[in-house]
């Protein structure tokens, strides 16, 4: 059944994607997508949040975050794709290079480029999945027509409908979004951003909110799709068990520096208590 005759006919039961037996493929490009040379953040004369990191990022690289409450997870992300100026130090991401924040062009030019996944999904609850997913081309030329499947262009509305079908809830296209489980929601904000077709995902705690079946679901489903199209994934998280079997590398922020910054395959649990004590 193609796409098109499943957006007719959304009723059947839901598939689930096979895990892989290997815990997670690894890095396809050694080329720096990211890269970001002695930065530092500082809120006006408080103590700096971090100061003079030192990261580089490869294409099609799986990356967690890690590091205990007020590490400076999210402030790090916000910095290295201009969302937050930094106080110091310079940042090249998706081609573009700045020193404390991008210029509005540049700005444009990276953010086309990303798709977000949040914590709380950011999803507009009373509208349906496939318009929530539509919205994910808002900020496209044309993109007024994001803001409902029903005035979408039919190659946005196809697109949508495909991305829907990678999380495989093509079947819900047409259900309110909350109607929906928690586990199904994220997969929904999953699809959003796959839609943009971007060649970076930034997941901030993007399975802290779910029970941990649909967190492990929502993470392998997110893994493989990266994998599967080649975008480089950065994530925040306090579970690591999810760090180690879903990322290919680990980086921990502690006192406002880099702690650890190893491969996955060369850590324990063990390895990364030090993270969170003293």
């Amino acid at each position: 059944m193609s796409i098109t005759d499943m957006h007719q006919d959304l009723t059947g039961s839901e598939r689930i994607a096979p895990r892989s037996d290997s815990p997670h493929p690894k890095t396809v490009n050694t080329s720096p997508l990211i890269s970001a040379q002695k930065l530092t953040k500082q809120y006006g004369a408080a103590q700096a949040v971090f100061s003079n990191l030192d990261i580089d990022i490869s294409e099609g690289e799986t990356v967690a975050l890690i590091g205990s409450n007020g590490a400076g997870k999210s402030t790090l992300l916000k910095c290295l794709i201009g969302l937050l100026p930094h106080s110091g130090g310079q940042v090249s991401v998706l081609d573009e290079t700045f020193s404390g924040r991008p210029q509005a062009a540049q700005a444009r030019r990276i953010r086309s480029d990303i798709g977000f996944v949040f914590q709380k999904h950011c999803l507009v609850s009373r509208a349906t999945a496939l318009t929530n997913v539509v919205h994910g081309m808002l900020g496209r030329a044309g993109s007024w027509r994001g803001w409902h499947q029903a005035i979408a262009s039919p190659a946005w509305r196809q697109s949508a409908m495909e991305a829907l079908d990678s999380v495989n809830l093509v079947h819900k296209a047409n259900e309110r979004v909350d109607q929906l489980s928690g586990g199904q929601a994220q997969r929904v904000a999953i699809a959003r951003a796959l839609v943009r077709k971007p060649k970076l995902f930034i997941a901030d705690e993007p399975a802290a909110s779910l029970d941990p079946k649909s967190g492990h679901d929502v993470m392998q489903r997110f893994v493989n799709l990266s994998k599967k199209n080649n975008i480089t994934l950065m994530f925040t998280s306090h579970d690591m068990q999810h760090a180690l079997q879903y990322a290919d590398r680990v980086i921990a922020l502690k006192n406002g520096s880099i702690f650890l910054d190893q491969k996955s395959d060369d850590l324990t649990a063990q390895d990364l208590k030090g993270v969170f004590s003293g």
